[in-house]
């Protein structure tokens, strides 16, 4: 990762997660952080500047694109379009 790179993290508020988003902040990447709404607080508490509630929007399908994917839900299943 790299300044400025847009970097999506899926599972934010897990424990991998968590450290996922405060690193890719650190080295001054832009984050998406993609959680349930009961956890969205604290995922911009932790650096992101984007948050999404995956129980009311599929980022699979939205329009934009991400540098680097950390995914640490197994069971989602990332599509090329991502």
């Amino acid at each position: 990762m790299t300044t400025g790179q847009r970097v999506l993290v899926n599972g934010a508020s897990g424990g991998v997660g968590t450290y996922a988003v405060q690193i890719a902040k650190a080295l001054g990447a832009h984050v998406t952080g993609v959680s349930s709404a009961r956890n969205v607080e604290l995922v911009r508490s932790l650096g992101a500047n984007v948050t999404i509630d995956y129980t009311s929007e599929d980022f699979t399908t939205g329009t934009a694109r991400y540098d680097v994917i950390i995914r640490t839900r197994l069971r989602l299943v990332c599509r090329a379009n991502v």
